[in-house]
This record gives C-alpha cells, structure tokens and sequence, in this order.
C-alpha cells in the first residue's frame, strides 16, 4: 500500500529496512535517514531517525524488547495511546488498524500539542515492540503531510526467522544468509 501511494508521486523513494529488523517503510526522497542510533541509545535494539530536507518535520523508528506478542498484551488502545503520548500532547485519535500480515494489526495514534502534530504507530512482534513516530510542525504544508501519511501506511513489521532473532536481539548482525 505505501508503494502504490508513493510510487506515482515519489519514483526516487527509498526502502529502510532490515532484514534482521523485523520492518520496513517507504522514505520520500525529500527525507534522510539516519544510520543506526544504538551508539547513542544502547537501550533499544534498533533506532533510526529521518529528517525533511529544509527541516520541521521527523520520523523516528524504534524497536524495543517486549513482553507479549501481540498489542493486546500491551494494553488496550486508549490506555496504551495516553502511555506513549509524547509530553504536553494531547491524543485526537486512536484506532487499530490491519496489519501486512493476516490476522495482525497496529495501533494507530495522532497527538497535537503547541509545537505540531505527532503520529504514532505500534506493533508487537516476537516480543518486540515497533515504533513509528512522526512529529510535523504546526501548520504543515499539504505536501508534509502528504509525505507524513504514506511513510506512516507503508511502515510494516514482520516477523523474523530464530538466527535473525536471535542476533539481532544480541546486538550482532547476522551471518550473511541466515535472514530471508
């Protein structure tokens, strides 16, 4: 779905992914990723940031150890969505969406506060939670929050074979070969 959004409009995109990740989104050429932040917060498993050229508006992408496999082994929908509001925001809306993979979903949230707009989504993986933040100024132009939406829809997470897992959750890449 975030490739046929972004195909058309936005031919030059780029995919971030990693296979050992567990997910996937579409970037805008207009946007630019980070490399991997671990060295700056060791706590979390993996974490990229990406910025809009000529700034104002970010995306941010963290995975974390869990307990659970699935999102409602994190909580219901509102409570979960007031737990990760980003301070001095307040939610304007919540919903669970379908995920890439039959029978899962997400949890989709929209905060505002004085400095903009956040969008938030969650999903829950092999004991793993993924999150897609994306923070836009007040304001945005038409074409940021055109950008904003399909990044949100085309983010996906997935699961990962036991090698890649394992790895990966030990903070070591892979051996070549053993995700797929």
């Amino acid at each position: 779905m975030g490739a046929a959004l972004l195909g058309p409009r936005y031919p030059k995109c780029r995919l971030s992914a990693g296979r050992s990740r567990g997910y996937a989104l579409i970037l805008p050429p207009s946007w630019t990723p980070s490399s991997d932040l671990r060295a700056e917060h060791p706590k979390h498993l993996f974490h990229l940031r990406a910025t809009r050229s000529g700034g104002g508006a970010s995306a941010e992408i963290i995975v974390d150890k869990c307990k659970g496999t699935s999102l409602k082994e994190l909580g219901k929908l509102e409570a979960v969505g007031q737990r990760f509001a980003p301070p001095s925001a307040e939610m304007t809306s919540a919903a669970q969406v379908p995920g890439a993979i039959k029978g899962s979903s997400y949890y989709q949230y929209t905060y505002s506060s004085a400095a903009g707009t956040s969008r938030l989504k969650l999903s829950v993986q092999q004991n793993r939670l993924y999150s897609l933040a994306i923070t836009l100024p007040t304001s945005p132009s038409a074409e940021v929050e055109t950008e904003a939406a399909a990044i949100l829809s085309s983010f996906k997470s997935f699961p990962v074979n036991i090698f890649c897992l394992s790895a990966s959750n030990g903070g070591t890449a892979p051996t070549p070969g053993t995700c797929y």
